[in-house]
Order: C-alpha cells, then structure tokens, then sequence
C-alpha cells in the first residue's frame, strides 16, 4: 500500500484527501506551514512547500506525493511555480497535482481561461496556477493533474464516488455554464477520486476533471 505525503494538508482539499487516506488504512503524512493548524495524520511535517531543501527531506520515503497549496496571501505568479519547482527537484516516484478547473480545455487547445466571459478578476490566480502546471507538464515526474471538472459543492452530503469527466460532457460551453453548479463535487468526493487514481492509476501525465458520480 503506497505511503502517502499530502503537501498543503491545511487546506479544505488537503484535509479531504488527508482523511481518505487515512480512511483506506494509508500511511499519509501532512505538510502544512504550520503544524497547530494540522489535520490528524500518521505523520505531520511542518515546512514551506516553495523551500526545495525542506520539501525534499518530507517526500522522501513517500511512494505518492499530493500537492494541494493554497495561500491567500501569497503572490500566485510566485507561490505555484516556485512550489512546482520545488517538487520537481523532489521527484516524488508519483505526484497528483491538484489544481483548477479553468486550465480543463473546453475544445482542444482552448481552456476555461480562455473563454470570452472568464471574469478579470480571476485571471492573476489562473494564470498562477497555469504556470505551476506548466512546470510539472515539462518536467520528467509521473504526474496527474486533477481538478474539479467545474466547482466544489460546499453544502451537500458527499456520495462516496467520483467519476472523471470532461467540460464537454457536461456541457460546459463557457464560464457562466462551468459555475452554474453543473457538475459541483464536493470536498469528500474529490479526495475519493484523488484516492482512486493513486490506488488505481489511469490518468498519467494529463489534467482529469472530477465530478460526482451520482
């Protein structure tokens, strides 16, 4: 059974994924800024996840590293590459990279970000986390990027499944449609698609949506 780290293990997805892992008998360890603010785990590590040297150190012995920062005060244009950056140079034997639904292609070569009425408002953040990918797609790690297909569900009972799906199936034709609440997952759900692809790998070196599979 792969040895889990979860890196941004305070935050609402790191959490989820946290307890699945722990609920499937996983060893998982938190890496969090700041370890009072840890959810339980096998183990917890306290470090900065844009400190290369630190995060070496917490995924080595890890079969599966899931990145899942998040920081409202950090610059994105700097905190997402520099992580990236930083978990390249841990080459993990496999990372699950979690990030957003606006960098899922809406038709081939175009994504959510780039649709006419994706709000400017949002754009410093996208484009933050774009640049995160971009590091992990060129790099030589066996990565999954994973999303939301379209939005979280912060107010429903999770299902207890979670089923891959693109913007296309679901019907998704811009931003408007994608925040519509078509297709929401919840936290809980998305740490159980998060845990079946690690149990179960078929999705490598792409960008998955994930939507509830009820």
């Amino acid at each position: 059974m792969p040895r889990i780290i979860v890196l941004g293990a305070a935050g609402t997805a790191g959490r989820a994924t946290v307890a699945a892992a722990l609920a499937r008998g996983h060893q998982v360890t938190a890496f969090v800024r700041d370890a009072a603010k840890a959810p339980e785990a096998t183990a917890v590590v306290e470090g900065d996840i844009t400190d290369a040297a630190a995060v070496a150190e917490a995924v080595e012995g890890h079969d599966v590293a899931v990145d899942s920062i998040y920081s409202a005060e950090a610059d994105p244009a700097v905190i997402y590459p520099a992580a990236a950056e930083a978990l390249i140079a841990a080459a993990p034997p496999r990372l699950i990279h979690v990030t957003l639904s606006t960098l899922l292609e809406l038709s081939p070569g175009t994504k959510l970000a780039d649709a006419p009425d994706f709000p400017e408002a949002f754009r410093a953040f996208s484009l933050g986390h774009g640049a995160g990918l971009n590091r992990i797609t060129e790099s030589t790690l066996d990565w999954t990027a994973v999303s939301p297909t379209t939005d979280f569900d912060r107010e429903s009972a999770p299902t207890g499944s979670a089923r891959v799906a693109s913007l296309a199936e679901l019907g998704v034709t811009d931003f408007a449609s994608a925040y519509s609440g078509t297709g929401n997952i919840t936290y809980a759900d998305f740490a159980t698609g998060i845990l079946d692809e690690i149990e179960n790998p078929r999705h490598r070196k792409v960008h998955i949506g994930l939507t509830t599979a009820n």
